[in-house]
């Protein structure tokens, strides 16, 4: 869907160049702006395809 993709491609953009601890941050305040659930999910499915970042989709999962 359209909005997956925006998701993925936010997940992609923060990602490169942006510690954990950062990202996670920005995670925090995106999550609980609009639908929390949807948009966490669709940010752990686009973290998982992306390489090398299967921790960090592993831990997020874990998060919600």
């Amino acid at each position: 869907s359209m909005e997956f993709a925006q998701l993925r491609r936010m997940a992609s953009s923060w990602i490169k160049g942006i510690s954990n601890r950062n990202f996670y941050a920005c995670l925090r305040e995106v999550e609980f702006q609009n639908r929390p659930k949807m948009q966490t999910e669709g940010l752990i499915y686009a973290l998982s395809e992306l390489p090398g970042h299967d921790g960090q989709a592993t831990r997020l999962r874990a998060l919600t």
